[in-house]
């Protein structure tokens, strides 16, 4: 093999690696990170008897009220007793809650009680939540997190959105 075939053969290779780690960055550039990629919660099969943790669930907090940066503080303070941060808004235009709400399609379900337990005096309206995993509505009386539970036991086979 002479010198130039050579040279061009390494040359192709060398633009083939170039090229392949181009497209391998580019890739890892575009792709989504972390909970982007799957969201903050997954689907999870819970059986009868399992116990769901404050570490797994995704709690999604809104401000119905006036005080700004309600929802940011509850949030805080929830992650502080050990849930996992989900988003922190504002609840939409002309929703009305006096202290706190859970909005959930499914009221029984083992992580809705387990964020009940930290909210004392809480209303649970079935409805669509706006959020990943538990949404809790506050509003301008809502003062603090009462002393909750670390896990709740499964009553019945369900699917719950858990962090992973």
């Amino acid at each position: 093999m002479g010198p130039r075939l050579r040279t061009a053969l390494t040359m192709l290779v060398l633009l083939a690696v170039v090229l392949g780690a181009a497209a391998w960055g580019w890739t890892r550039l575009t792709s989504p990170v972390g909970e982007a990629a799957s969201g903050p919660c997954t689907d999870t099969e819970l059986a009868a008897g399992d116990r769901v943790t404050t570490d797994q669930v995704v709690v999604t907090v809104l401000n119905a009220g006036s005080r700004s940066g309600l929802a940011g503080r509850v949030t805080n303070d929830l992650v502080d007793q050990g849930f996992v941060e989900g988003r922190s808004t504002n609840a939409p235009s002309g929703t009305e809650v006096t202290r706190v709400q859970i909005w959930t399609d499914s009221p029984r379900s083992p992580e809705v009680r387990l964020v009940r337990s930290y909210l004392g005096n809480v209303n649970v309206v079935r409805r669509d939540a706006v959020g990943e995993g538990v949404t809790v509505v506050v509003g301008d009386n809502f003062e603090e997190l009462s002393d909750g539970r670390a896990r709740v036991g499964v009553r019945e086979d369900t699917t719950a959105c858990l962090a992973g």
